[in-house]
């Protein structure tokens, strides 16, 4: 068992489901959670069922949201395990994920957290697109200062649409090629297909 479980299972199937390999995440998955309940593991067993939550959601077309009550920590193995959520449920962060990464708590999927809080407000108050910005802006940072480019792409990529919205697209497309071009490769990849079709329409 101690070759099967470890941090490296979780990046595998972690790194699957975020480039939306959920097949091949789906068969990593199903043998973590019968390894987790074989030899009783509940810290496993919790993380198991929240990538269930995360394969179950895209199957049946949820997309970024997802049926969890972002408070809803105690039910997980800690707040690194919601803070993995966030970064493949949009739905699932909250501000305490975002006060997470303002204390410096949360670490490599800060950009993310942030530019996903940015979307939710959006999403929920059109009005809040000031803050949302500067929240974006605030990823963008994050992301440059880690050297995270995937982060990195994903909000220039949701900042690039906010600006789309707002008439300002050459500063979009700027925003978003000067990303875009830095990558060499994985053009097949979600994030990078969207970027691309996002700057065909911005001309």
């Amino acid at each position: 068992m101690a070759t099967f479980f470890g941090r490296p299972t979780l990046k595998v199937l972690h790194h699957l489901l975020g480039h939306d390999q959920n097949e091949r995440g789906g068969a990593l998955l199903e043998r973590l959670q019968t390894h987790a309940a074989r030899h009783s593991q509940a810290y496993w067993k919790s993380w198991g069922r929240s990538y269930q939550r995360i394969v179950a959601a895209r199957v049946n077309g949820g997309g970024t949201g997802l049926p969890l009550d972002p408070t809803a920590a105690d039910s997980l193995s800690g707040p690194a395990e919601l803070d993995m959520l966030g970064t493949l449920a949009e739905s699932v962060v909250s501000a305490r994920g975002v006060e997470r990464v303002e204390e410096g708590r949360v670490g490599w999927c800060a950009p993310e957290i942030l530019r996903a809080m940015a979307e939710n407000s959006l999403r929920d108050r059109p009005d809040s697109a000031a803050n949302a910005e500067a929240t974006f802006m605030r990823s963008l940072e994050i992301a440059c200062a880690q050297g995270a480019l995937s982060w990195e792409l994903r909000t220039a990529t949701s900042l690039a649409r906010l600006w789309r919205d707002q008439g300002r697209s050459q500063d979009a497309r700027r925003l978003l090629a000067d990303t875009y071009d830095r990558f060499a490769q994985g053009f097949a990849t979600a994030d990078l297909v969207a970027a691309r079709r996002l700057l065909e329409e911005l001309g």
